[in-house]
């Protein structure tokens, strides 16, 4: 999301706040990031715009081999966590 203080309405009610911030509140960084984790699109600073692309249908199929929707992590036997609430020297 990129946003400008000059974008609120003249009549904000918290006018008053944004005259301390900056003249670009949120620069922006929007992306496209495929289902194997890699950008399609890089992310993009410095205005508004929208992105768009055509994806793959195919790839998320193929990466849906690799997401765990089994519950590996939920198995006690392969995963574990324990909490020490005494201080370790």
């Amino acid at each position: 999301m990129y946003l400008e203080k000059r974008m609120f309405l003249k009549d904000y009610q918290l006018k008053d706040e944004l005259r301390t911030q900056p003249a670009v509140l949120l620069k922006g960084g929007s992306a496209i990031i495929g289902p194997d984790g890699s950008y399609v699109v890089e992310p993009l600073f410095g205005n508004e715009m929208f992105i768009v692309t055509e994806i793959e249908t195919d790839k998320a199929v193929e990466e849906s081999s690799t997401l765990d929707v089994g519950g590996h992590y939920a198995r006690p036997d392969v995963f574990e966590l324990i909490v020490h609430r005494s201080r370790r020297t």
